[in-house]
């Protein structure tokens, strides 16, 4: 027994006990059950659930592989534009990966942040309900 829930009387039904057969939810209940879902989910969570596991997949495949073969140092040196990707001598599987990491440092990343925040901005313009002339004309709008 909890310390913060008061002594139940002999006559009081147990709040805690199952009930048998469980009752099976209609329909509606369903619907609003899978609603509230979608809108407690972040944002965040919800691109990468629809779209953002691809770029995300993409850049993991291509910074693990470069960190394994190419070094880590190097790898984080190429994301961020700071080293060149042309080495001379190396070999063709670890200049391929620093182009690899190299274009993905300079293309990938900034087109993957793009999309999210054009994305988040197309949820958030949704939200808005086209006015009526008459609305806007008298001055009315989606003031919040």
């Amino acid at each position: 027994m909890s310390l913060f829930r008061p002594k139940r009387l002999v006559d009081q039904p147990d709040l805690d006990a199952p009930v048998w057969p469980p009752a099976t939810p209609s329909k509606t209940v369903l619907d609003l059950q899978k609603k509230m879902g979608r809108q407690n989910r972040s944002l965040f969570a919800e691109w990468m659930r629809r779209v953002g596991w691809i770029p995300a997949l993409v850049i993991l495949v291509v910074v693990v592989a470069s960190g394994f073969f190419v070094g880590i140092p190097q790898t984080g040196e190429l994301l961020l534009g700071v080293a060149s990707p042309h080495v001379a001598g190396s070999p063709i599987l670890q200049t391929a990966l620093r182009w690899a990491v190299s274009i993905t440092g300079w293309l990938v990343i900034p087109v993957t942040v793009a999309g999210v925040t054009g994305y988040f901005i197309s949820l958030r313009l949704q939200s808005f309900r086209p006015l009526t002339d008459d609305e806007i004309s008298r001055g009315e709008g989606n003031v919040e």
